[in-house]
């Protein structure tokens, strides 16, 4: 009987999974790596500090689903720059994005992680600096050794090193 019981509840746990993970997408999917490099001002590896939560407002009529949603919460996370790969970004600065949820699309901004920032300007809204997942951010984790390069970020400086290098037609 409690074999049963826990069958049905991680079935539907599987359904609650799966139906977010649809939450998250994007006509024509995720844009490539190299789209995203193009795309963005700014790529730099930083070390995130804290993270905070704080209220965003919202331009009304914006493509929310709700008329009446003004304002919504997302996450401030201040950084301390280990190394530009693109871009003049600051030493020390904050970057945006959504509290980590499954099928939200975040980032997921730990305290204590390294992460790979691309940065792309909004002269609407240039207060903020996105880093969310559509962006091409992506996490490098804790405990980094130094001078240590993970497959993803040794992949993402030969690409921008081929984009610099590649004449234009």
């Amino acid at each position: 009987m409690i074999f049963r019981a826990i069958a049905i509840l991680c079935g539907f746990g599987l359904l609650g999974v799966a139906g977010q993970s649809a939450a998250c997408s994007r006509v024509g999917g995720p844009p490539t790596l190299e789209a995203s490099i193009t795309d963005a001002d700014e790529i730099f590896v930083a070390h995130l500090d804290s993270a905070a939560e704080k209220t965003l407002p919202v331009e009304p009529g914006a493509d929310l689903n709700e008329d009446d949603l003004f304002e919504m919460q997302g996450v401030e996370g201040r950084y301390t720059l280990i190394e530009v790969l693109k871009g003049a970004p600051p030493a020390k600065g904050v970057v945006d994005d959504l509290p980590f949820g499954l099928g939200n699309c975040s980032l997921g901004l730990m305290p204590g992680w390294d992460y790979v920032f691309f940065v792309k300007h909004d002269a609407r809204r240039p207060e903020y600096r996105w880093v969310g997942m559509f962006s091409g951010s992506f996490p490098l984790g804790p405990y980094r050794r130094p001078g240590e390069e993970e497959p993803g970020l040794q992949e993402l400086k030969q690409k921008i090193n081929q984009q610099t290098t590649t004449p234009t037609p």
